[in-house]
């Protein structure tokens, strides 16, 4: 993630990265709360470069395993 991010803001100590849109639908299709669904349409529909959270994804996978990430969601 850092790597495909820019530095926006570099400081003595401290640089600042804006994260990708491709991270933040990551992120949420990770964690998965109500609205999250919603808002990784709305990152889909600014466009997405899918080639990235493919690629992520299976860095991720391979990391860490197909039962972090293959799982159903289901409502209390």
């Amino acid at each position: 993630m850092q790597e495909r991010s820019e530095p926006f803001l570099n400081l003595e100590r401290l640089t600042v990265r804006p994260v990708r849109t491709e991270d933040i639908f990551l992120f949420k299709a990770i964690v998965g709360r109500d609205d999250d669904i919603e808002d990784m349409n709305m990152l889909v529909q600014a466009g997405l470069d899918y080639d990235v959270v493919r690629d992520e994804l299976e860095a991720q996978i391979e990391r860490l395993g197909d039962d972090q990430f293959a799982r159903s969601r289901t409502k209390p």
